[in-house]
């Protein structure tokens, strides 16, 4: 199976005078390894942006493998990134995989406090980011 990926790993989206900075790290099935180069340009761009600059942000994880790997590699980037982020959702996320990754968040973040919520519609974290 080939992944065809964009060739912009982050796109920004205006919605009511707010910008939302979409990761798509969606659709990559079983194919981890490309899931994994998609999330490392992606915590590369936004960390290279002056430190008082914060952003909100979607992660969209629908149609990827969710295995241990993958929920602790995206975690331990918004780990790595919690300074420039102010508020985050993320889509696709159901059941026990929500579950499991946001123990796996609050692990990692400790008392760390990141506004997040979790949609099965992009439309619905569109409207809770502004």
């Amino acid at each position: 199976m080939r992944i065809y990926e964009s060739k912009y790993p982050i796109l920004i989206l205006s919605h009511h005078n707010c910008e939302i900075h979409c990761c798509h790290l969606d659709g990559y099935k079983e194919n981890i390894t490309a899931l994994f180069n998609r999330m490392n340009i992606i915590e590369h761009e936004l960390s290279s942006a002056p430190a008082d600059i914060q952003y909100k942000i979607w992660y969209n994880l629908d149609e990827s493998k969710l295995d241990k790997s993958v929920m602790k590699s995206v975690t331990e980037s918004i780990f790595r990134l919690q300074n420039h982020i102010s508020k985050i959702a993320f889509i696709g996320l159901h059941g026990i995989y929500k579950w499991r990754f946001e123990n796996m968040l609050k692990q990692i973040l400790r008392n760390q406090v990141l506004p997040r919520a979790y949609f099965s519609d992009a439309e619905l974290a569109k409207e809770w980011l502004i």
